[in-house]
């Protein structure tokens, strides 16, 4: 799928939290499910359930995902930090390759301006989130880059926060999204 860019119209934000998606392979498992080897070394586990027997194989869920694929990827974005592995085994102790980060802004189209999700009403595919690339970046110090997506609004994980603080996340708050090349007014920008 190509990026392009956020379709433009006034919505109504939904709700926020944890996203998990067949779509993209490694948004199948919720980002901070905890991880561990599995006992043949070859594969790991995350945990789907309470208990013991709440454990699943990551490559059931994303078929080729295995121990070196697993260091591979998180040597590329973590590098030998220690971050979120606290055994020092080059691999990470959660699930941080989830496409839409920790959680995920849902919103809608309001047609009837009542600013609740009616009947008729759907939720957009696109979202407001994260990425792994910029939840690396922000954990290792260094400057996030904001990549191309697919209609998604791409934020810094620092901003997540911020907008979380100061309630631009509340379910009934409008959301603006602007169309390329449109002006923004000046005091906007403030």
């Amino acid at each position: 799928m190509k990026p392009q860019p956020t379709t433009p119209g006034t919505y109504v934000i939904q709700d926020h939290g944890p996203y998990v998606t067949s779509k993209w392979a490694p948004s199948r498992i919720p980002w901070g499910a905890p991880l561990k080897a599995h006992p043949d070394g070859e594969h790991l586990l995350y945990q789907s359930g309470a208990g013991p027997t709440g454990w699943t194989r990551v490559d059931r869920k994303i078929p080729g995902c295995n121990v070196a694929w697993m260091r591979a990827q998180f040597e590329t974005l973590y590098g030998n930090t220690g971050i979120h592995d606290t055994n020092g085994d080059g691999l990470p102790d959660k699930w941080v390759f989830n496409d839409f980060g920790p959680w995920a802004v849902r919103y809608f189209r309001d047609t009837n301006r009542n600013r609740r999700l009616d009947r008729g009403e759907v939720l957009m595919g696109e979202m407001i989130h994260t990425t792994p690339q910029n939840e690396a970046e922000t954990a290792r110090n260094l400057p996030v880059r904001l990549d191309d997506s697919h209609g998604c609004i791409h934020i810094r994980p620092i901003d997540r926060i911020r907008f979380l603080k100061v309630g631009a996340f509340v379910r009934g708050n409008l959301l603006v999204v602007h169309a390329p090349g449109e002006v923004v007014p000046e005091f906007l920008l403030r």
